[in-house]
């Protein structure tokens, strides 16, 4: 697994200073540089008199990357931002490419009448991902993200000793711990 460019999704929400931290641990350690991108979603083109708000939504978003950018610097990380109005799978897609990302790291919200944008990626995007949620991410801030022990349920599958391998990788960066666990129903 060689990172060296990783896009991290953004939505400005409670999870981000979470997200921002994990993404930082991530360059930090690897070396890569990375790829802020914020996508103003809609399901259907949206009308015309709506144009003015997503302008100001934009503007806003492009103002909150100048401060996530000042403190990635600070930290020696190198970042790019963009943000774009457009369908979530296809604008991370794209960003994707145009990034020549190797990971993306993003954060988990729940909504109780949709799937959530997390959900909807991995099943689309076929990179490594983190998603960040639970308990001990939502401990994470500034300096404080770390990754001592990885997770990697296997069921002999390709798709799991690729994760396995991944796992591997992951371990010797982050000097972790590493657990695999395979359940027999």
């Amino acid at each position: 697994m060689n990172i060296k460019h990783i896009l991290v999704g953004v939505d400005f929400g409670p999870a981000t200073d979470a997200v921002l931290a994990y993404a930082a641990h991530f360059a930090a350690a690897t070396g890569s540089s990375l790829n802020l991108l914020h996508v103003i979603d809609y399901l259907i083109t949206p009308p015309a008199y709506l144009a003015p708000y997503m302008e100001k939504e934009k503007e806003a978003a492009e103002e909150n990357f100048t401060f996530l950018k000042k403190y990635l610097a600070e930290k020696g990380i190198g970042s790019e931002t963009e943000v774009v109005v457009g369908r979530l799978h296809e604008s991370f897609t794209v960003a994707l490419e145009k990034a020549h990302a190797d990971m993306v790291i993003l954060g988990f919200v729940a909504h109780v009448f949709r799937r959530s944008s997390s959900e909807k990626l991995i099943k689309g995007l076929e990179v490594p991902m983190l998603v960040v949620r639970g308990e001990k991410a939502d401990a994470a801030r500034s300096g404080h993200a770390a990754v001592k022990k990885i997770l990697c349920p296997v069921d002999l599958s390709d798709q799991s000793r690729k994760a396995l391998a991944a796992a591997k990788e992951l371990k010797a960066i982050f000097d972790g711990d590493l657990e695999v666990l395979s359940v027999i129903p």
